[in-house]
C-alpha cells in the first residue's frame, strides 16, 4: 500500500519535471550518452597504453577509442550545440531523402501514372523537417513531453487504486472481524450449553 503511494507520488513528480523541464532534460540526456562514449574510450587508451609499456609491443593506437573519447568530452562540454547540429543533420537527411523522392515520381510519370497521395507523404516530410530546421531543440524535447504525460497519468491511477484497494480491503476486513466475533459467540454458547449438559447427567 505504502510502496504504491510512493511509487505513484513519485512518478507524478517526475512526469511534471519532465514537463516543467523538457529541453533541460533532453541536454542532460546527451551528457549521459556522451558520458557512456567518453568512458569505454578512456578505457582502451588507458588499456592501450599499459599493454605497450609492459609487454613492449608494437599496439596500433585504438582509433575507435580515441574517436569515442572526443566524442564523449564534445557531447559533455557543448550538449546543446551537438543537440541542435544531430538534429539538423536529421533534418537536411529527411529533406533529401524527400526531395529525391519526389524527383523519381517526376521520372516515373514517363511510363505510368503517379497517383497524388505518393506526393503527400514527401512533401510533409520536408515541412516536418523545415520546422526541425528551425526549432530543433523543441522538436527534440517533444519525447519527454509524451514521457512527462504518461508517468503523471500513471501515477493518478496508480495513487486512486491504491487508495480505493486500500478501503476495499479495510471494509472487507472490518466485516469479516464482526463475521468472527458472531461466530465465536455462538461456538462459545456451543460449548457452555454443552458443559451443563454433561454436568445434569452426571448429577
Amino acid at each position: 500500500m505504502k510502496s504504491s503511494i510512493l511509487r505513484a507520488i513519485a512518478s507524478i513528480i517526475v512526469g511534471g519535471l519532465l514537463l516543467a523541464y523538457p529541453e533541460k532534460v533532453t541536454v542532460w540526456l546527451v551528457i549521459v550518452v556522451g558520458c557512456l562514449f567518453l568512458i569505454p574510450g578512456v578505457y582502451s587508451i588507458v588499456t592501450y597504453w599499459t599493454m605497450r609499456k609492459q609487454d613492449d609491443l608494437h599496439i596500433g593506437l585504438p582509433i575507435a577509442g580515441v574517436g569515442s573519447t572526443l566524442l564523449g568530452i564534445w557531447m559533455i562540454l557543448d550538449s546543446t550545440f551537438f543537440l541542435k547540429a544531430f538534429m539538423m543533420a536529421i533534418a537536411i537527411l529527411l529533406i533529401v531523402v524527400a526531395v529525391n523522392r519526389i524527383v523519381n515520381n517526376i521520372r516515373a510519370r514517363k511510363y505510368a501514372h503517379v497517383p497524388l497521395i505518393f506526393y503527400v507523404f514527401p512533401v510533409l516530410l520536408i515541412i516536418v523537417s523545415g520546422y526541425v530546421l528551425t526549432r530543433p531543440l523543441e522538436v527534440a524535447s517533444i519525447p519527454f513531453y509524451i514521457l512527462g504525460v504518461t508517468m503523471i497519468v500513471y501515477g493518478l491511477i496508480e495513487l486512486w487504486n491504491s487508495l480505493w484497494l486500500h478501503g476495499k480491503i479495510k471494509k472487507y476486513q472490518e466485516e469479516n472481524e464482526g463475521t468472527q466475533l458472531e461466530n465465536l459467540d455462538i461456538v462459545d454458547a456451543e460449548i457452555v450449553e454443552e458443559t451443563t449438559d454433561e454436568v445434569t447427567v452426571n448429577e
